[in-house]
């Protein structure tokens, strides 16, 4: 379309500086299009630009050569039925360009239906993680508490054994004392 604005510029007959201009959009067109070409995702979408970039190339070229006939042919051709003949050469374009937006749309439906997908496994994961990180600690912990109570159960049966002992002994001292008296 901004093609063709420029060449509603161009005038009869023909201002090289318009069809420069035109030559130097096609370029800076088809350059854009091969850049973009190595960051779609898809075959489909690298299929649709390489047939708008041969669309442009026939477009460009059927236009110059149009432009240029012309001037040569300016009693049998007005430049109203110029225009609509390059006009209708660009038709394929659009329609290309607009199914190559849709390709468009449908990769990015696709990447956004993956990354839900992904981010529901990532999520799924992490409560996984968060889960076992606490079973750790929790196992910690109650290592932790045996290896705290364990030299303190060991010392109180050893103070229940002393006790024990303490008790006869006494017992025994009474006993003594019992039959010293008697």
């Amino acid at each position: 379309l901004a093609l063709n604005a420029t060449l509603r510029g161009l005038g009869v007959p023909p201002d090289p500086a318009v069809l420069a201009d035109f030559q130097r959009q096609a370029a800076e067109m088809k350059l854009w299009l091969r850049t973009n070409r190595l960051s779609v995702t898809t075959a489909h979408q690298r299929e649709l630009l390489s047939r708008i970039e041969a669309a442009l190339d026939d477009y460009v070229a059927t236009t110059t050569r149009i432009v240029q006939e012309n001037p040569r042919d300016a009693s049998s051709a007005p430049p109203k039925s110029v225009l609509e003949r390059v006009e209708q050469e660009a038709s394929p374009i659009p329609a290309l360009s607009l199914e190559l937006r849709t390709a468009e749309q449908a990769a990015l439906a696709r990447f956004v239906e993956e990354s839900r997908g992904s981010l529901r496994d990532l999520c799924y994961h992490v409560l996984v993680s968060v889960a076992v990180a606490l079973a750790l600690g929790f196992a910690a912990f109650h290592l932790i508490q045996v290896a705290r109570i364990a030299p303190l159960k060991a010392k109180l049966v050893q103070s229940h054994s002393i006790m024990e002992q303490q008790e006869r002994l006494a017992s025994l001292g009474t006993l003594a004392a019992g039959v010293a008296h008697e």
